[in-house]
């Protein structure tokens, strides 16, 4: 038989079933709903005329006019033959609306490829035609509606001649339960396959089902340490089973369910806010690893608690609002966050991912810290990150780790003597960019240009040359190419407050005063976007560098206004030191220092 045959017999099921209208309630209905079409399908083959041929000669006409591939016919038999589990007493209740059979055929489909939208929508578009005109033709309705009858008849016969066997085995486990013959019987009726096969399977479940009904019955009158009024339900389950009345028992259950998942609910949510409240608790005594505990708790009660992603994507809120607003305390809960993404990771590209958000812990609270030890820690966390990933089967992941190994270097050498960290940084952010593709990742390969101009620069203003401070303009005009202000403009901030950083070292270094107000003008352009009450660090060091800068073009030009100017924006900055990056208060103190002494001189 073709699958096009096969198909037409379970639609020539669905029109029987769809035509016996007038069995929609009694007999018929009671017993539609204990088999499923696939039984229809078996009576009605036995009937000399179904018109399954002439019905799978329209369903490939069908396809052929909507031009379906072999797979999407396929789909669409395959969705038709699954309708046969069913129940006629479904298909009944919906009668002759094809477009509602349609979608009642799709109900319980879980292959993923039956599912989609498009497939579905497709079945509808051409089974339901058909259905509608097939259901148009008397002769076809007529002609099957007594063959769906007398199936439903030999059903009714079949099950009654199970029942009576199933009754007739299970009087000894009935009577060793103390089960009533009136609750027998009605398991028995329940559990009669109503076909040929599967009475042994049909026994053996309705075993079971006494044992089950003689628990029901008894586990309202057992001692038990539930809740007055699940107790109550089950004593009343137990009753309604001792009566017969199973469905109405199932109801109760039902409801008394619902309302324990909405205390559930409820009580998950006082949970949850609880558990907020435990976070600012640990925040205000300074507790980062308490805090870290409280959010794990929070995944554990939302069932997330082992899921990889879910943690990094936590870890991240921590990290980004740490390092954008100067937190400490969120930056250590992040690092804290990182101890459980390394006990999840599974993979070398989950272990690279979780060591790699150590490092990016690390190195934030290190560029804030007094002293260099965490600085060191993420180098070392980096260089064990990239040893879990292979430069040839992952040159994308290699080169973001390597990304982020070069900048720490350059923070180290930040807090360093001599050129070395510079040196290494440089070497590692070249060799990231040997791997990164300016044509298929812009951003990503100008944020490494970016990172190599400081290395670059840092290096230039170590040794005091000029020649790596124009590498370094030339990387970062090349990333600020990649980094237009209106699409990216924190990432066009970063590259744009250091190019201006580089232009006063060189004006400083060749005597170029107008390349001091070059520098100026990209400073003060920087905070429309770097404002204090988002990015207070930032800010800080833009009002900092402004400051240095208009004290360096003061020693070139005399221009008496900019010492004033320039203690305005260090004080400012200091401000902000003092509460959250103390590192930079002594530098800033001496330029402060340097600003009144030029305002002392004007005076005199």
């Amino acid at each position: 038989m073709s699958t096009s045959q096969h198909a037409a017999n379970v639609l020539v099921s669905v029109l029987a079933t769809a035509s016996a209208n007038s069995l929609a309630s009694g007999a018929g209905a009671a017993v539609s709903g204990l088999f499923s079409l696939a039984e229809v399908v078996h009576a009605l083959r036995r009937k000399p005329e179904t018109w399954a041929d002439s019905i799978a000669t329209r369903l490939d006409t069908a396809f052929e006019a909507h031009h379906l591939s072999d797979t999407e016919q396929l789909h669409l038999r395959q969705m038709i033959e699954q309708a046969r589990r069913v129940a006629p007493a479904e298909v009944m209740a919906v009668g002759r609306d094809p477009e509602r059979l349609c979608t009642l055929m799709m109900v319980g489909l879980r292959d993923p490829a039956l599912t989609g939208a498009s497939i579905q929508a497709r079945f509808t578009q051409i089974v339901a035609p058909l259905l509608r005109d097939l259901m148009a033709q008397p002769e076809i309705m007529e002609a099957l509606r007594p063959a769906f009858e007398e199936a439903v008849l030999s059903a009714l016969n079949l099950i009654a001649a199970q029942v009576e066997a199933l009754t007739m085995q299970m009087q000894d486990t009935a009577m060793r339960l103390g089960e009533q013959e009136a609750l027998v019987r009605d398991l028995a009726r329940r559990y009669a396959p109503g076909s040929e096969g599967s009475f042994d399977s049909a026994r053996i479940g309705l075993e079971q089902a006494l044992e089950a009904a003689q628990r029901l019955m008894a586990q309202g009158t057992m001692p038990s340490n539930l809740d007055a009024a699940v107790k109550a339900v089950q004593a009343e389950v137990g009753r309604r089973v001792a009566a017969q009345d199973l469905d109405g028992a199932a109801d109760i259950t039902a409801r008394e369910l619902e309302r324990l998942a909405e205390e559930v609910a409820q009580r998950q949510q006082a949970q949850l806010k609880l558990l907020d409240t435990a976070i600012d608790l640990a925040r205000a005594r300074n507790r980062p690893e308490e805090a870290a505990e409280y959010v794990l708790a929070k995944l554990r009660l939302e069932g997330l608690a082992e899921a990889f992603q879910a943690c990094g994507s936590v870890f991240q809120g921590w990290y980004e609002r740490g390092a954008q607003r100067a937190q400490d305390f969120d930056l250590q809960v992040a690092l804290a966050i990182t101890e459980h993404l390394e006990r999840l990771a599974q993979s070398p590209t989950e272990r690279n991912d979780a060591l790699t958000a150590r490092g990016m812990a690390l190195n934030a609270l290190g560029r804030r810290a007094m002293h260099p030890e965490q600085l060191i820690a993420s180098i070392d966390t980096y260089r064990c990150a990239l040893a879990e990933v292979d430069r040839t089967l992952q040159p994308n992941k290699w080169a973001s780790t390597q990304h982020n190994l070069g900048n720490a270097l350059h923070d180290l050498g930040l807090r360093e003597e001599g050129t070395a960290s510079f040196e290494a940084a440089i070497s590692v952010l070249r060799c990231a960019l040997e791997e990164k593709r300016r044509d298929l990742e812009p951003q990503s390969w100008a944020r490494t240009q970016t990172s190599l101009g400081n290395a670059l620069m840092a290096l230039g203003r170590r040794q005091e040359s000029v020649a790596p401070l124009e590498k370094a303009l030339e990387a970062y005009l090349l990333a600020l190419e990649e980094q237009p202000r209106a699409e990216d403009p924190q990432s066009w901030a970063r590259t744009e407050n250091n190019m201006a950083g580089t232009l006063a070292i060189i004006g400083l270094f060749n005597g170029e005063p107008d390349l001091l107000v070059q520098s100026l003008e990209a400073y003060h352009a920087l905070l429309a976007e770097w404002d204090q009450e988002r990015m207070p660090l930032y800010w800080a060091h833009t009002n900092d560098n402004i400051g240095c800068t208009e004290l360096d073009l003061f020693e070139m030009t005399n221009d008496p206004t900019l010492p004033q100017q320039a203690l305005d924006r260090l004080l400012s900055a200091r401000a902000i030191y003092e509460s959250v990056s103390p590192y930079h208060l002594e530098r800033c103190d001496a330029q402060i220092a340097l600003a009144r002494r030029a305002l002392e001189n004007l005076t005199r």
